[in-house]
């Protein structure tokens, strides 16, 4: 399988968490992690209103399924969202040693669509990992309309 096709695939599987989401009254937001070779390790959508928790992103959720699934190293794997990580989600990520976060919108894009789409400071995964020894590189754009259209029903509700 390509990169873009894994990619692709994957991000199909978090657009599926995302509509969960949206059926739950949740943002939506829609996340999975997988082997470098396209095996779903764990999947996640927002819980934050539902559980009323403000962690319950469906980043750091997913983070913590495949963290209780395989343990604390997932360095073989790929964070694959509908919107950019926040720094928090970004972090957990990179602190269970994942490298790549692929998504659909980036947070600017994200917030011109829902300005309430985010409340948290933030700053662009690129960028957060900047000056740090070990990067966290990111893909934007996978399946960027189809995530798009998941805020537009959102918006509509």
């Amino acid at each position: 399988m390509t990169t873009d096709a894994l990619y692709e695939t994957a991000m199909r599987t978090a657009l599926d968490e995302a509509r969960i989401a949206l059926d739950e009254g949740e943002m939506p937001y829609g996340t999975v992690i997988v082997t470098n070779d396209g095996a779903v390790v764990a999947r996640a959508h927002d819980r934050v209103e539902g559980l009323n928790d403000p962690t319950r992103h469906a980043e750091f959720d997913v983070v913590r399924l495949a963290v209780d699934a395989r343990g604390p190293d997932l360095s073989d794997c790929i964070l694959v969202s509908t919107v950019e990580p926040c720094c928090m989600c970004s972090g957990a990520a990179w602190y269970a040693g994942i490298t790549t976060a692929v998504f659909g919108l980036s947070m600017r894009e994200t917030l011109d669509l829902a300005p309430d789409a985010m409340e948290e400071v933030f700053g662009p995964v690129d960028d957060t990992y900047a000056g740090m020894q070990r990067k966290m590189t990111a893909v934007s754009g996978v399946l960027g309309a189809e995530c798009s259209a998941l805020w537009s029903a959102y918006l509509d509700k």
